[in-house]
């Protein structure tokens, strides 16, 4: 009986220890495809922004770092939560001005953003009306 006792938590821990491995490696994987997609951010050479509130498309060219590097102050967490609507949208590397490079395309919503498809919020008790005020005063630098 004992025997059987100590083969059962062998077993156990072992799918347990496989498990914690598996969630290690899926979240190291994670971590290195958000940074590879903020990495291509900064190495982008220009961007389309737009204000949902307005028609005027606002191209960035000799100021891109002004806006890419927004990316590396966000205090930002994966989530479930996709943009319904977005307030803004960035196209890093769009096709009216990069051929050849592959399209980012961030959207700001109210409650989250989402780049290419991955959704992101803040952490609890962080709003997330600092993130869509952050874009607010980008989009207006270059407005004006």
């Amino acid at each position: 009986m004992r025997r059987k006792a100590i083969s059962i938590c062998s077993i156990v821990l072992a799918l347990i220890l496989l498990l914690a491995l598996g969630w290690s490696i899926r979240k190291g994987q994670q971590e290195e495809k958000d940074e590879d997609m903020i990495s291509k951010i900064f190495d982008s050479p220009a961007a389309k922004f737009e204000y949902a509130g307005s028609d005027e498309v606002i191209y960035i060219t000799s100021d891109i770092k002004t806006l890419s590097n927004t990316f590396a102050s966000l205090d930002v967490i994966e989530s479930k939560q996709p943009v319904s609507e977005w307030i803004y949208r960035i196209t890093f590397n769009c096709k009216e001005l990069v051929t050849n490079g592959e399209e980012i395309v961030v959207l700001i919503g109210s409650e989250s953003l989402s780049i290419n498809g991955e959704n992101y919020s803040t952490p609890e008790g962080v709003p997330f009306e600092n993130v869509v005020e952050l874009f607010a005063s980008k989009y207006n630098y270059f407005v004006n």
